[in-house]
């Protein structure tokens, strides 16, 4: 088939990197257009140096709508919340394919992003017509889209989680307990004191944002729409002293009694002709299962002493949480399998 010409918005970020490296290699890709809007025409090894493909050696480009229009199939945008959707306004139309991996376009309801975000939406009627990248829960949507807000890190291991659940309405949706735990990138390359200083982070554990986290709306709306009910949770999010990944610990009351095996078989039955999900009966998952891999590991246990039940779900941050997928969004897209390039 031809090749997709790829291009990202905001080269030097911390996602960006690892998406150049993936798209770079990616069998089905050209990747012809990295701009930096601070940073154009120095070297890409400069913010970069993990790179060990050729690209590294390549000069940022100038921001130029009119090249990315011209040119492109498909543009991943990397910039920071409430600024990505400048970058959108400026690049939408029907016929190049947006990736967007902010905040801007994750939840439907404007008023509560404009709360949760402190921003103004400038552009929400462009809300409406993005599809938020789940890729195996909204495969079908995705594939038809021409706009994709990629889901955040937290809410993409425990939206997984939790899926085949309140699909099936075998949990008590107003009883949602969540305990996370992210590596140090999670907070960007930029210092966060507190956050991803060394000396706050290192052999350290460190909760933020309690009942604050900016993820909070994105996991409730779509857990709602899982559950067809108004769902809220309580979420705790930690820093923790790794450099990737995210451990979730849920805990959940069920309304049906049933054997922990009952439950596994919900899970297994939903994510069955799903690549990138990977049910675990013999053990609670761990970080190192799934850092450097689009995979999210998933395990639970029923505490008989309670009567609730336990699940466990880890990814990588950067990558399921992030880039890895992200280009499997694309794949979608454009009819490619959705493991090609991620394995």
């Amino acid at each position: 088939m031809k090749k997709i010409n790829a291009g990202i918005v905001g080269g030097t970020s911390l996602l960006a990197g690892l998406l150049i490296e993936i798209l770079y290699t990616h069998p089905y890709v050209d990747l012809i257009y990295i701009d930096s809007e601070h940073h154009p025409n120095e070297p890409i090894y400069k913010f970069h140096r993990f790179l060990k493909c050729d690209i590294k050696n390549k000069k940022f480009d100038n921001y130029s709508k009119e090249f990315v229009h011209k040119n492109l199939d498909v543009i991943f945008i990397a910039k920071p919340h409430r600024i990505s959707m400048k970058y959108v306004k400026d690049l939408y139309n029907e016929k190049i394919k947006i990736i967007d991996l902010s905040g801007d376009f994750r939840i439907k309801n404007v008023k509560e992003y404009e709360k949760w975000y402190n921003t103004k939406h400038i552009i929400p009627d462009l809300i409406k017509k993005s599809v938020y990248g789940l890729s195996e829960v909204y495969t079908e949507k995705i594939k038809k889209a021409n706009l994709i807000a990629n889901p955040g890190c937290y809410p993409t291991g425990i939206l997984l989680a939790l899926y085949p659940l309140l699909k099936n309405r075998i949990i008590d949706s107003k009883s949602i307990f969540i305990v996370s735990y992210s590596g140090v990138s999670g907070a960007g390359k930029n210092p966060v004191p507190g956050k991803n200083l060394f000396i706050d982070a290192f052999n350290n554990i460190i909760a933020y944002k309690v009942t604050a986290h900016q993820h909070i709306p994105e996991i409730e709306e779509y857990l709602s729409e899982f559950a067809e009910n108004r769902v809220m949770i309580n979420f705790v999010p930690h820093i923790t002293s790794v450099e990737d990944g995210i451990f979730n610990t849920i805990f959940l009351k069920p309304e049906k009694s049933l054997a922990e095996k009952e439950f596994f078989k919900f899970y297994e039955e939903c994510y069955k002709n799903c690549k990138f999900i990977k049910i675990n009966r013999e053990r609670i998952p761990e970080i190192k299962d799934v850092v450097d891999t689009n995979f999210c590991n998933i395990s639970l246990k029923m505490d008989i002493r309670t009567g609730n039940l336990i699940v466990f779900s880890v990814i990588d941050n950067r990558i399921k949480g992030g880039v890895g997928q992200a280009v499997q969004n694309m794949n979608l897209m454009f009819d490619l399998p959705e493991d090609t390039g991620l394995m």
